[in-house]
């Protein structure tokens, strides 16, 4: 083979290796799983609107207080607990439109 043949057949076979390098790296992203219906966070997100009162200090009440907060937070328990018992995933997504909606 001539030394022209031979560069004819690198460069062919460089693009080609470009070819399926770009197939490989720019290949969309598989469909994300679907979610589970009943969703256990959608229980978790009705949870955390159902808090009464200040429930991030817990560790500097004394028992009766402590009681009172569990009392007036009885219907948040029972929706995390509710959640628990089904199948639990969070939705993935990057949209910040989404991720303030949730709160």
């Amino acid at each position: 083979m001539s030394t022209k043949t031979v560069k004819i057949h690198l460069l062919v076979l460089g693009g080609l290796f470009l070819i399926a390098l770009g197939l490989v790296v720019f290949r969309p992203a598989p469909p994300p799983p679907p979610l589970p219906n009943p969703n256990g966070y959608d229980d978790f997100l009705a949870a955390d609107k159902l808090v009464v009162g200040d429930a991030l200090n817990l560790y500097d009440l004394k028992d009766e207080e402590l009681k009172t907060i569990v009392e007036q937070n009885r219907a948040a328990l029972q929706a995390v607990r509710q959640g628990l018992t089904k199948e639990c995933q969070m939705p993935l997504t990057n949209d910040a439109q989404y991720l303030s909606q949730e709160t």
